[in-house]
């Protein structure tokens, strides 16, 4: 599977969580993991370099997270908030996971590159806690 029909279904997968979000808020928070698995999943049938399928892990759960928070309405009072971080530093943990096991066992010679490499996805997402939330 190419770079550009994994960006495609990632995106696609946003988009479907986002309209679910929209009617029905709490939802689209719970159907984040599962999001999350499908999206860590889908690097195991790629042949691009490594780089490029963590970085669209990464991409795609803070594109996640900022139209969860954008457009589901869960933002509206502390309580909201909390939870949308919750699930995210949770979704960051499961997606590491699988991410590390997906790609160890599609090059296991690499293993020690492959985990520093996913060492990536929770420091990017701290970065962005810190930076660019509220």
């Amino acid at each position: 599977m190419s770079f550009s029909k994994q960006l495609l279904i990632s995106t696609l997968l946003i988009f479907i969580n986002v309209l679910i979000g929209r009617y029905f808020p709490f939802a689209s928070s719970f159907l984040v993991f599962l999001v999350a698995f499908i999206i860590s999943s889908l690097p195991v049938k790629s042949n691009s370099q490594l780089y490029l399928k963590v970085f669209l892990v990464i991409v795609t759960i803070l594109l996640n997270d900022i139209t969860v928070k954008l457009f589901s309405g869960i933002m509206d009072d502390s309580e909201g908030e909390g939870v949308a971080t919750l699930f995210l530093i949770a979704t960051t943990i499961v997606t590491t996971v699988i991410t590390m096991i997906v790609l160890i066992q599609g090059s296991p010679k690499k293993a020690i590159q492959v985990c520093a490499i996913c060492l990536l996805i929770p420091i990017s997402v701290g970065l962005y806690l810190c930076y660019l939330t509220r």
